[in-house]
């Protein structure tokens, strides 16, 4: 049974690479132990990039170091270059129960702050030693795996994630009230995943199907328009999103040939199959269904040392042949851009800010909760008027069935389920000494 399914990866990875162009990555590194050793085939927990710079935040267990203060922290590497996976700082101590999924910077009072989010719902200030809590976040909408985060056009930290109704934008309460829903736009027949283009209020909407129809307009102006269909499930965790303005450029794993990318392109007027390609490391590719079905694509939008127009990253990527196991590899995006033909406009991506939810929400296509007379938009909001949620489009529910018909989200699904044992399992005391 085995040999068979090593028949059939060998046999998927050949049409991957014959019917797929090929990117050379630009580096890749293994995060280096105190011993100057590496971790071998040790999957990443998490790696988040600092915004802008050479420098990306992971865990202390996944570097070497025994965890301090609840058995939870950080330490700082050297993301690319020389020094790639060199620890620069550990020992940050951590407050949070869940893992880091997204670290971005907020405007507090005209001083910028980086922040980042967990997936137990919980915020903190990335400090210089230490995070610091923010107050009060719970209760308040559930993630569920599915979300996005984005600026609005007005400034205002945003969270668009699918919802029992259709698509639901959330906000953080500047007065540390946590996560509260701004809007809820609803859409018959079953739930959508959304993305916003940073520093914009228009939204793309995709059912959780595959293939998936595709949905767009203006948070605040109904309705919306079918601008074309996708080929693969967008997974929030498994998906590298890049914007342009009003327009996204998505880059996915395959549904089709494990170890390979599709991109996908969307804009106002149409959604977009790009083509595939998979990423070279010394000529070496990944190749098998569990190569893929641990590798995770990352953003790095903005430019950092090495890379003036940003870059793709790669985590837990395995090459076949020689079979070596990279915890990080890293594409630069104008060498994916030049492939494909796309425009590259790397800069700094809008920085948001706290607060800009109005009283009696969340609204639901345009109505809120009190009814039409109701006006009032509440404090912290930029301008008057009610914020309205755009009518999504029927189509498709997802179910289990969705689930089980689509590989990737299965086995990114038993992955998750095993690097989460892992996690706990290592908080516990199984740790790498020093």
């Amino acid at each position: 049974m085995l040999r068979s399914l090593w028949l059939l990866s060998t046999v998927l990875a050949a049409e991957a690479l014959a019917s797929s162009g090929t990117i050379e990555a630009r580096e890749a590194f293994e995060l280096v132990l105190p011993d100057g050793g590496s971790s071998g085939t040790t999957a990443l927990s998490f790696l988040l990039p600092l915004p802008g710079e050479d420098r990306a935040i992971v865990s202390d267990f996944d570097v070497g170091f025994v965890p301090v203060g609840n058995g939870y922290s950080f330490a700082i590497i050297k993301l690319g270059g020389p020094d790639a996976g060199v620890v620069l700082q550990h020992g940050i101590p951590s407050p949070f129960l869940g893992d880091p999924t997204l670290l971005f910077r907020v405007n507090e009072s005209g001083t910028t702050n980086l922040w980042i989010r967990t997936d137990y719902q919980e915020l903190g200030r990335l400090e210089s030693d230490q995070v610091v809590m923010w107050p009060n976040v719970s209760p308040g909408p559930q993630f569920i795996g599915g979300e996005w985060q984005t600026v609005s056009q007005d400034g205002f930290l945003r969270i668009s994630q699918e919802n029992s109704e259709g698509i639901s934008l959330i906000g953080v309460d500047s007065t540390g009230g946590g996560f509260r829903q701004v809007l809820v736009a609803s859409r018959d027949g079953g739930v959508n995943r959304s993305l916003t283009p940073p520093g914009t209020d228009r939204y793309y909407a995709t059912a959780s199907t595959t293939p998936a129809d595709v949905d767009t307009g203006d948070w605040y102006s109904p309705p919306s328009l079918q601008v074309g269909t996708l080929p693969v499930y967008l997974g929030a965790s498994r998906s590298a999103v890049f914007s342009i303005g009003e327009r996204l450029q998505i880059i996915s794993p395959s549904a089709d040939f494990p170890g390979a990318f599709v991109l996908l392109e969307l804009s106002p007027t149409g959604a977009s199959d790009k083509g595939t390609f998979v990423v070279s490391v010394d000529g070496g590719i990944c190749g098998d269904i569990g190569c893929a079905a641990y590798m995770n694509a990352v953003a790095v939008q903005e430019p950092f040392p090495g890379y003036p127009q940003g870059a793709l990253m790669i985590t837990n990527y395995r090459v076949d042949p020689p079979y070596e196991f990279l915890q990080v590899v890293l594409v630069a995006w104008e060498d994916v851009a030049t492939y494909f033909g796309l425009e590259v406009a790397a800069g700094p991506l809008p920085v948001g800010r706290f607060g800009g939810i109005p009283d009696g929400g969340p609204f639901r296509n345009g109505v809120p909760p009190g009814g039409e007379g109701n006006k009032d938009p509440g404090p912290g909001v930029g301008g008057p008027g009610i914020p309205m949620g755009p009518g999504i489009r029927t189509g498709g529910t997802a179910s289990c069935a969705t689930a089980l018909a689509e590989p990737s989200a299965l086995l990114g699904g038993l992955v998750g389920l095993f690097l989460l044992a892992r996690r706990r399992h290592g908080r516990n005391g199984s740790v790498r000494g020093v």
